[in-house]
């Protein structure tokens, strides 16, 4: 099978010309957001209980604000950390997922 041109990729449905981007030419299309359309952020979460350890979560958020303080919330109701009560060293959003 021969390469797609960029024309026949454009007029393939979506999400068929977007994987069809990817593979036949590398390019992973970048997403553009409305203010207020749900995003998935991946936010760190630093923490220490006698020693320090960090966790990621992928959270949906309008923006990171948002994406912060629900990752928070996940961490204080995340059972597989084995700490009785970890003082958070640090929180930030290490970026969009695309």
């Amino acid at each position: 099978m021969s390469k797609p041109s960029l024309h026949d990729i454009a007029a393939m449905p979506f999400p068929q010309s977007e994987q069809a981007l990817e593979k036949h030419y590398g390019v992973k299309p970048k997403r553009i957001w409305n203010e207020g359309e749900l995003q998935t952020f991946t936010v760190r979460i630093a923490y220490s209980w006698r020693s320090a350890d960090t966790v990621y979560y992928d959270v949906e958020a309008a923006t990171e604000e948002e994406a912060l303080k629900i990752a928070e919330n996940r961490f204080d109701e995340d059972g597989s950390i084995d700490a009785d009560d970890p003082d958070i060293d640090d929180v930030s959003v290490e970026g969009a997922v695309q």
